[in-house]
């Protein structure tokens, strides 16, 4: 028997079909998920551990009763406060956008002013028009 005779094994391919064209030869099988690294399943392990912690200072602050009843509220209120504030921080201009502001103003009263001027010169030249046919309906 000849080499040519025999089918070709993966490992006699310059590039085996695997690496190249996302092709799975049948002897392979397919590639395992990749196993969850030691970092995720310790940070895991830490979330848990703050959750337990987290739920058990809730649980121990809600049995004491009346501190809880007005904590809650002075929190929401402290909360609402807090996003108050920090929307009219946003609101609230600085000195240069207060400027320019100002600037942007004026040059909008400016362009009012000219158009308003335009639409008199307008008028003006339509009476002018009129006057002017007029005349010429006369003089025939």
């Amino acid at each position: 028997m000849v080499d040519s005779d025999l089918p070709p094994s993966p490992n006699d391919f310059l590039f085996p079909p695997i690496d190249h064209e996302n092709l799975q030869i049948a002897s392979q099988t397919p590639p395992s998920p990749p196993s969850p690294q030691p970092f995720d399943s310790r940070l895991r392990g830490w979330i848990s551990i703050s959750f337990h912690i987290l739920r058990s200072k809730l649980s121990s602050l809600m049995q004491r009763g009346p501190i809880w009843s007005i904590g809650l509220p002075s929190a929401a209120l402290l909360m609402s406060c807090w996003i108050f504030i920090s929307i009219r921080k946003k609101i609230t201009l600085t000195p240069n956008e207060a400027r320019l502001v100002n600037i942007i103003k004026d040059k909008d009263r400016k362009i009012a002013k000219l158009l308003h001027q335009i639409a008199q010169m307008n008028e003006i030249l339509i009476d002018r028009h009129k006057a002017l046919v007029a005349k010429a309906a006369a003089a025939e």
